[in-house]
């Protein structure tokens, strides 16, 4: 009895092939028959298609030429303090300005005609780090216009530089510390290379020593390390000079340039967008035709 009931339970634990192979089938066409549909309702009406396509492309022609164009520069920035944040906070309060369209304000603080600044159509900033994972010193602002008017680059870059970042209070207090202590270094750069030169006389008119055979007190006086140090002093003063000239917190590090060629509104960009539209058109008015049913 037990050995007939272990023969009748195992068909029960067999796998069937057949089976899984079937319904592997049927869900395989389920997918393949929803990814056709779509394409099948394209089909179902390609005369409404090729219209629809034809007039997106028309569209795309007649927007090209019909929106005002807005172009696209970019201009770098480095900023002395290498940790500085003000800036870029600075740069988003004139990103909202603009993106409000406040003019009255924009043309306040940019310190340019208000004409001018509503051909401003954006504004928008990154930051180049020294270090791309610790990111705590800043390389560079790379910092990107829209405009109506391309040739007007050169204005904004300075009136951004110039009339709204060097101007504010901080920068301006800033760069005020900084002279003094550029100033405090010259001339005690200057007081030590007088020093120097009274030494170097000294050391030139007394190379041997005047003790009439006697003994000489202390370390006699190296000429090379003389003129060494008054080399130095030179050099350091020199540095200290050229900071005084360039004394600002910001320096123009690369210049933007007059692109000719329209950021929007374009072809490549037109095009594809009414097309997509089109056939979103065409998938939702469309409709499969089912077959006739006969009358029984």
């Amino acid at each position: 009895m037990s050995e007939n009931k272990n023969q009748q339970s195992l068909p029960d634990d067999e796998f069937d092939i057949e089976v899984l192979a079937s319904k592997l089938w049927n869900i395989q066409k389920k997918i393949l028959r929803k990814l056709w549909y779509p394409i099948a309702l394209l089909k179902s009406n390609p005369k409404k298609l090729a219209i629809s396509l034809t007039l997106s492309l028309v569209l795309s022609v007649i927007l090209r030429f019909t929106i005002p164009p807005v172009f696209e520069s970019s201009f770098i920035i480095r900023p002395f303090n290498p940790t500085d944040l003000v800036s870029s906070a600075m740069l988003e309060d004139l990103s909202t300005l603009i993106e409000d369209r406040n003019d009255d304000d924009l043309a306040k603080y940019l310190k340019l005609d208000k004409s001018i600044c509503e051909k401003l159509f954006r504004l928008t900033h990154f930051r180049y780090y020294k270090n791309e994972y610790r990111k705590d010193t800043i390389s560079g602002l790379h910092i990107t216009l829209l405009m109506t008017n391309p040739r007007l680059i050169d204005t904004f870059q300075h009136a951004i530089i110039n009339n709204y970042l060097e101007e504010s209070d901080y920068f301006k207090r800033y760069v005020t510390v900084r002279q003094q202590e550029l100033d405090y270094m010259e001339q005690l750069l200057l007081k030590d290379i007088v020093e120097n030169d009274s030494l170097r006389h000294l050391v030139a008119s007394s190379v041997a020593p005047r003790s009439g055979g006697g003994f000489v007190f202390g370390e006699p006086l190296d000429p090379q390390k003389v003129y060494q140090s008054g080399y130095e002093l030179q050099q350091q003063l020199m540095k200290v000079r050229t900071n005084k000239e360039y004394n600002q917190s910001f320096i123009l590090a690369k210049s933007g340039i007059a692109r000719l060629k329209p950021y929007f509104p374009r072809m490549t960009i037109l095009f594809p967008v009414l097309a997509l539209l089109a056939i979103l058109y065409c998938l939702f008015t469309n409709r499969i035709p089912q077959p006739a049913t006969k009358a029984t």
